[in-house]
């Protein structure tokens, strides 16, 4: 609730905490994407195989983006 409340955030990534925490500590940048599938319940209809294709497609495009604004 305090997450929501504070940042109005509607997930939290927690894996990446510890690729974060070594790269800051060892002062290398990094980014960090991720994708939900579901919310984390019984209730998920995803198709993994079709969901794979979409997030593929997706992060390309983002990094894609990225580069450019590196130029």
């Amino acid at each position: 609730m305090w997450l929501l409340k504070n940042f109005d955030a509607d997930a939290v990534e927690m894996e990446g905490a510890a690729f974060a925490q070594t790269a800051q500590v060892n002062g290398i940048p990094f980014l960090i994407i991720r994708t939900l599938s579901d919310l984390a319940d019984e209730k998920a209809e995803v198709d993994f195989e079709k969901f794979k294709s979409k997030v593929a497609i997706n992060s390309f495009k983002v990094i894609r983006e990225i580069l450019k604004s590196l130029k």
